[in-house]
């Protein structure tokens, strides 16, 4: 586990506790089931001098921070500090560390006696639309004037749980098509799919995972040609992520490499 600080949530274990805690505290779980949750989860690692302690410091940060701490929590905080438990990754750092890592603690553990005056509050989860629908056909206008294809494979919603955050995923497919007429529906239903071999690409089927974010700034780009039916031999899956914006880029790289531009 790694340390890149003196902070609190300067390690990876307190700040994996701590981000574990305000996850579970926005989905609406009680202060008594967070913490069993992740006592039960990290009971080896309790039981090891170097982990356990910063276990403890992370449920003390992340109940502070929901005004939620408890007696037993803080109690175990100041064994903590006052025996110096949970140190050896500081210890191993040098002694300038080690001495800032104490005095970090020692503020902590006064600022835990003082209640949160702005306390957080659970926060719900952003449920983000895909831009598109599956069997969506676009034409999209490119940076020389000319206008690309893409098809939509995919637009389904990632999570119907109501604590779990979505991105608006839509499965794009760039179509092998470049010419200053937009295209018709004739050329989405051929799936002529688009092969990248610009630079290190070595013939990978341009299809990305894009998100619904930061598509605003893009979206004069897209025009809606129609919709067609999706066929089973459609590839429906991918491991590359990108943004709108990116889509775009691939367009621009793979058109002017086809055009003989090498840079």
């Amino acid at each position: 586990m790694g340390v890149w600080g003196t902070g609190i949530l300067s390690d990876d274990t307190t700040r994996d506790i701590y981000d574990s805690y305000i996850e579970l505290f926005n989905r609406g779980n009680s202060v008594e089931t967070i913490r069993e949750k992740l006592l039960q989860k990290h009971a080896q690692d309790l039981k090891d001098p170097d982990e356990g302690p910063l276990i403890w410091i992370g449920i003390a940060k992340a109940q502070w921070a929901c005004a939620q701490l408890e007696p037993l929590v803080l109690s175990k905080v100041r064994e903590i500090v006052i025996n110096g438990l949970g140190l050896d990754r500081w210890s191993d750092e040098g002694g300038p560390l080690l001495h800032r890592r104490k005095i970090a603690l020692t503020q902590f553990f006064a600022s835990l006696e003082t209640p949160n005056p702005r306390p957080r509050k659970p926060r719900k989860a952003i449920k983000r639309k895909p831009v598109f629908a599956p069997g969506d056909c676009l034409a999209v206008h490119l940076e020389d004037g000319d206008w690309g294809a893409i098809l939509i494979l995919d637009g389904e919603p990632e999570s119907h749980g109501p604590y779990e955050e979505t991105v608006g995923k839509n499965l794009a497919a760039i179509l092998r098509y470049k010419n200053s007429e937009m295209p018709t529906l004739d050329v989405f239903q051929k799936r002529d799919w688009l092969s990248l071999t610009h630079h290190a690409w070595q013939g990978q089927i341009a299809l990305y995972y894009v998100m619904a974010v930061r598509f605003k700034p893009v979206r004069e780009r897209f025009v809606k040609v129609g919709s067609i039916p999706l066929q089973d031999t459609d590839p429906r899956t991918s491991k590359s992520y990108t943004g709108w914006s990116g889509v775009l880029g691939q367009m621009y790289q793979q058109a002017r490499w086809d055009s003989g531009i090498r840079d």
